[in-house]
């Protein structure tokens, strides 16, 4: 029998959401205590469950994360069908590609889950004049 990480064990609620810190997340930031993901394309407002996937993705840190994990994780012990985290998931990708000017991916991974990847963030223009 596998045993779960903890990564995968511990359920993203609401409220937890709202203690979470901001990050960056390619050209993005992400704001789960105000569900807002913001970028060089504007400002999104999400759905709190559409955030809690965004959340456990980024905490992933690129690795695969099943189905069944994200269930988990952002669902608890609430029993979905695969429509909840396929509805999700498109909302998701609607929200990275408007925002995050292509410098986020929400990749499926055939008969395993999703996985996130980021492309490693421009330094900002002053930060490139105190260099010099």
């Amino acid at each position: 029998m596998r045993r779960a990480t903890e990564q995968e064990a511990s359920l993203v609620t609401i409220p937890e959401l709202a203690r979470c810190s901001d990050f960056a997340l390619g050209e993005a930031v992400i704001s789960p205590s105000r569900r807002v993901v913001s970028g060089p394309g504007g400002a999104v407002s999400v759905e709190p469950r559409v955030m809690q996937v965004l959340v456990v993705l980024a905490e992933a840190g690129g690795q695969v994360l099943s189905r069944d994990a994200i269930f988990r994780r952002c669902w608890g012990d609430i029993v979905v069908g695969d429509d909840s985290l396929n509805r999700v998931m498109a909302a998701l990708r609607k929200v990275v590609a408007t925002v995050a000017n292509d410098s986020i991916a929400i990749e499926t991974v055939p008969r395993t889950g999703y996985t996130i990847r980021a492309k490693a963030r421009h330094r900002l223009q002053e930060d490139a004049s105190d260099d010099e």
